[in-house]
């Protein structure tokens, strides 16, 4: 069956699981590879717009907070006296490329510790019983030349977009596929338990066949609310509801097919 028919058919009866659920393991894995390798690339081309809003609001936030100051050739050039602190109560910037301010200032949650060729990022962590500091250290070096503002930082992220778009395509598409395939194998290990105590059990490679491609409706459902820019919003219940739903209506549909007319 073409792959979007059948994802038509998964979705609008709980019938259409009769159809698939005498398929052998390579095809029903090969559906949910391309299944989810689909719904990854639409998660990530409906981030775009946001991620481009949110990069016009950073580079606003910059030109408002950010001190004066310049790269060249991997080091940062001023004229403003230093150290100058800049910045918010909760992202702080410190501008000091004379090397005197050694330590990130506790007080803010995050902040940016700059030097002559390097920077600090830190990220302070109020949840034990005393904060502490987590800091990252990167050189200067390879960033390209200019004076640093909002203009400067929309380039920057916007030249990472070809880069890093195709990154997070993979990372979204291998994380997806690690959790169907947990959530698949828990729930075939509870079936197969639960079939030995029913009258009228199920072969275990439908019933698997149903769990497998019960995931096709709730990952569309869960792909639709998390390309929305909405707020407040569980996903995972959302998920897990349109997956109970479906793995029960697809389960009950083919349990009334009789015995006899079951494919083998």
């Amino acid at each position: 069956m073409n792959f979007l028919r059948t994802i038509v058919a998964l979705c609008c009866s709980f019938h259409g699981y009769r159809l698939v659920c005498d398929r052998r393991w390579p095809a029903t894995l090969w559906h949910l590879a391309r299944l989810v390798a689909l719904l990854a690339l639409v998660l990530t081309l409906a981030w775009i717009p946001r991620c481009l809003t949110l990069t016009d609001q950073w580079a606003a936030w910059t030109d408002e907070h950010c001190p004066p100051f310049a790269l060249r050739a991997g080091k940062i050039v001023t004229t403003a006296p230093q150290p100058i602190v800049a910045g918010t109560d909760q992202f702080r910037i410190i501008l000091d490329p004379t090397g005197a301010v050694t330590q990130p200032d506790t007080n803010a949650p995050f902040g940016l510790l700059l030097h002559a060729d390097r920077f600090v990022f830190w990220v302070t962590n109020t949840n034990g019983p005393a904060p502490t500091v987590q800091t990252q250290h990167q050189r200067l070096l390879g960033f390209p030349d200019g004076e640093v503002n909002g203009r400067y930082l929309r380039q920057l992220l916007r030249s990472f977009l070809p880069l890093g778009l195709p990154l997070v395509w993979v990372v979204l598409t291998l994380a997806g596929l690690t959790i169907i395939g947990a959530q698949v194998g828990f729930f075939v290990l509870l079936t197969a338990l639960w079939e030995r105590m029913s009258p009228s059990p199920l072969p275990l490679r439908h019933s698997a066949n149903i769990i497998a491609h019960a995931v096709t409706p709730a990952a569309i459902v869960f792909t639709v609310y998390a390309a929305l820019p909405l707020t407040g919003v569980d996903l995972w219940l959302l998920y897990l509801i349109a997956y109970s739903v479906f793995l029960i209506g697809a389960t009950t549909a083919c349990r009334a097919v009789p015995p006899a007319a079951r494919p083998d």
